[in-house]
């Protein structure tokens, strides 16, 4: 049951992901979701994480960003690995605040929810015990 999560999910990434890179004029330095307007929102968190997050998010690091995550997607549908999974939370993440909250809605909650179970299960992907867990842990939400 966890292989047809990983596959579907990862089919969701790169369906979203494919929309993000449709609208990057959107997003690009003459957008309306333009990073410099954005980024005054980041003041909150201390200079170095400020400063990484202005350099992933600018528009053309965030589109390196959106083709990592296409990449590791296509990973995820043939392979439920620990690292492939942390870094398409990390991603998401971003992804996250670059929009100043989840992008679709839901569907990222969601998303994120489904990566932390797959994250649990990539911990330990033999046992049987930690594959229940986190399909009741998605099922429940």
């Amino acid at each position: 049951m966890i292989a047809w999560i990983q596959i579907l999910l990862g089919l969701a990434l790169i369906l979203q992901t494919l929309e993000m890179l449709w609208i990057r004029d959107s997003y690009s330095p003459k957008g309306i979701w333009r990073w410099n307007t954005l980024e005054r929102e980041m003041t909150l968190f201390p200079n170095l994480v400020q400063n990484l997050l202005n350099l992933l998010l600018n528009h053309t690091v965030f589109h390196w960003v959106l083709l990592s995550r296409l990449v590791l997607a296509l990973i995820l549908i043939v392979q439920l690995h620990f690292w492939v999974v942390s870094g398409l939370i990390l991603i998401s993440v971003l992804i996250s605040l670059r929009w100043r909250g989840p992008f679709n809605g839901g569907s990222d909650y969601m998303t994120f929810i489904i990566l932390t179970g797959l994250w649990v299960a990539a911990l330990e992907p033999e046992s049987p015990i930690t594959s229940k867990f986190c399909l009741i842990y998605i099922a429940v939400h």
